[in-house]
């Protein structure tokens, strides 16, 4: 059984979606605090005229210093999303598979959303399903109150949380947030750690010669659609 944990982010990018589809259980750190700054979680890059752009959703800041990921309201959430759908239709609208995948964004404005984390964990879960026919479990650090009350930090509070939820294979990323990582104290927990090999997929962006790489998922989805899509996360898959 291998878990992984990431924070639950906005729209995510494609190397997100190959290390949920390595795992069979995804543990989404919600119960962490909210970046006070620009963060992946309310913002990630698409491609509009063959340039990269933010695409963020906004959220309530204001008297909310140091709060939770969980705890985060969405600002407006259909007026914000609404703008959201009309610049992806803009970037994406000659794309050949945007007739396909623009209805699974726009459904969202049917669900009256107030929390940030509930938004961005309802996509992924929906995207997830798109590419994998696996039975993948997602599970929340914010459903244990010895999580949402930890004054672990790091390396610490992802073995707390292993712990809390029973990991013995651990993915992690091998990213700028493994670098951290005390890695003599999962051996000495029992808990086995591994790291995700991702190699970005290259494929045809419209309208872009110089391929980019890093953008949301969608901008995969919108070039190449669900199957090639799951096809090309499929071919480098982790385990």
């Amino acid at each position: 059984m291998i878990f992984s944990i990431h924070q639950p982010n906005f729209i995510p990018w494609i190397g997100y979606f190959h290390k949920v589809l390595s795992s069979d259980k995804v543990i989404l750190f919600d119960s962490v605090q909210i970046s006070s700054g620009k963060s992946y979680t309310t913002r990630v890059k698409i491609l509009f005229n063959g340039e990269e752009r933010w695409l963020t959703i906004p959220v309530k800041k204001a008297g909310n210093s140091g709060q939770k990921i969980c705890e985060t309201e969405l600002l407006d959430f259909k007026h914000n999303w609404r703008k959201n759908l009309g610049t992806i239709r803009q970037a994406y609208l000659k794309s050949p598979f945007f007739k396909e995948i623009f209805p699974i964004l726009e459904s969202h404005l049917e669900v009256d959303y107030e929390l940030l984390c509930d938004f961005n964990i309802n996509l992924i879960k929906q995207i997830t399903k798109l590419l994998s026919d696996k039975d993948i479990e997602f599970l929340r650090t914010s459903s244990n109150p010895q999580l949402m009350t930890s004054e672990k930090r790091q390396t610490d509070y992802i073995i707390e949380t292993c712990q809390h939820f029973g990991v013995v294979n651990y993915l992690s990323g091998k990213g700028g947030s493994s670098e951290f990582l005390e890695l003599e104290k999962f051996e000495k927990n029992g808990i086995h750690i591994s790291f995700q090999k991702f190699t970005h997929p290259v494929y045809k962006q419209i309208g872009n010669e110089k391929f980019c790489l890093g953008m949301s998922i969608i901008d995969m989805l919108m070039n190449v659609g669900v199957s090639e899509s799951a096809n090309l996360l499929k071919s480098n898959y982790s385990i």
